[in-house]
């Protein structure tokens, strides 16, 4: 899963579904509202879907491009950049793309449901735990279930510093796969 409001950039080796033995090594970009492309160092021909592994071993899946552009610099080096609309990170999906459960995480869900797990320790010395709230389910039929849900990051260097970061998602459940 990822958090789209932020940016991020992954290195690594891209292919089509198209043509398994084309890898091609390239790097993905996105930023919020301004780009996410991904530039090969090589040439994938019509893509409907791309698959990469980046170099930290995250899978990724780019699905519907809205527009590809190569050069050719030097004779027999080509680079190409296209611009996926959709990108999953955490998994190859098929080409059907059909789920069960989708998670979504708004700007301010967190700062409106106003509910943290947090729990910080009195002095002499600071202490900082963290309980995961509860998780809220309504069934809104027999075949579809809404919830809300949490999630934590942890980025640290032990010693120096620790960031601990709480985000709410909705995630709507089906008994059944349903098409993107």
């Amino acid at each position: 899963m990822i958090d789209t409001i932020e940016s991020f950039l992954y290195k690594g080796i891209w292919w089509s579904v198209d043509d398994l033995n084309n890898k091609v090594s390239g790097t993905l970009t996105y930023i919020p509202n301004e780009k996410a492309s991904l530039d090969l160092e090589g040439f994938i021909k019509k893509p409907k879907i791309i698959y990469g592994i980046s170099s930290n071993g995250k899978k990724i899946t780019l699905y519907e491009f809205s527009s590809i552009t190569s050069h050719h610099n030097y004779p027999g080096f080509v680079t190409c950049e296209y611009r996926p609309r959709i990108i999953f990170v955490g998994e190859h999906l098929s080409e059907e793309l059909t789920f069960t459960s989708v998670s979504i995480n708004y700007s301010y869900l967190q700062d409106w449901l106003d509910t943290g797990g947090f729990i910080q320790g009195r002095h002499p010395e600071i202490s900082i735990t963290y309980k995961k709230p509860e998780r809220v389910i309504a069934k809104l039929n027999d075949k579809y279930n809404i919830s809300i849900d949490y999630g934590l990051s942890v980025n640290h260097e032990f010693g120096k510093y620790v960031n601990m970061r709480q985000t709410a998602y909705i995630t709507t459940e089906s008994s059944e796969e349903i098409p993107f």
